[in-house]
């Protein structure tokens, strides 16, 4: 995984304008055994929410907060398959499974684009949109009059494991912060 390429973004509309996150951290990982075959695709995903920034502090600790994501009690958000299907368009698999968020577990289908690079490689792009009241979130973000449905982009980069021959991705992009006085 190109960790300085990917991004996982989270967004929600506002009568202010839309707040765009952007998570720092995350691990995850991507089996594909055959493209044109999506059995046996797997793809998980977990996302440290802590790390999501907006670049406005006021912003961020309310977002992180208990009304919000609550990143202290619920420190992970994840996306995990259960079965993947092809759609009307070969570059594009519909991943179903669970996606977990403040320790509320909901179904979802998901179209998963899949540019490959005919080195093994590629990227992803998913839009997956949710409610934020079906995972308890019913407090407007800063009064601000914030809409009740919530994207997560994916955009992540992908680079062959060489180990094996069947492809197989794995990545994590953490990004530590050193403080002193």
């Amino acid at each position: 995984m190109d960790g300085t390429e990917s991004k996982i973004e989270l967004s929600v509309g506002s009568s202010s304008g839309d707040i765009i996150g952007t998570f720092r951290s995350w691990k995850g990982n991507l089996y594909l055994p055959n493209q044109r075959v999506p059995q046996g695709v797997m793809l998980n995903l977990e996302i440290l929410a802590a790390t999501m920034t907006t670049g406005n502090g006021k912003k961020d600790k309310m977002i992180k907060g208990k009304k919000y994501l609550g990143v202290r009690d619920f420190p992970t958000i994840s996306l995990n398959s259960r079965k993947v299907s092809t759609s009307g368009d070969s570059n594009t698999l519909l991943v179903e499974g669970d996606f977990t968020l403040r320790g509320v577990t909901k179904p979802f289908i998901l179209p998963v684009i899949l540019d490959s690079d005919n080195k093994g490689g590629g990227q992803i792009h998913a839009d997956l949109f949710f409610d934020r009241r079906d995972f308890g979130i019913t407090t407007n973000v800063l009064s601000m009059g914030a809409r009740e449905s919530v994207k997560i982009r994916l955009d992540l980069y992908l680079a062959p494991n060489s180990v094996s021959a069947t492809p197989v991705y794995s990545w994590t992009k953490v990004i530590r912060v050193k403080a002193s006085n």
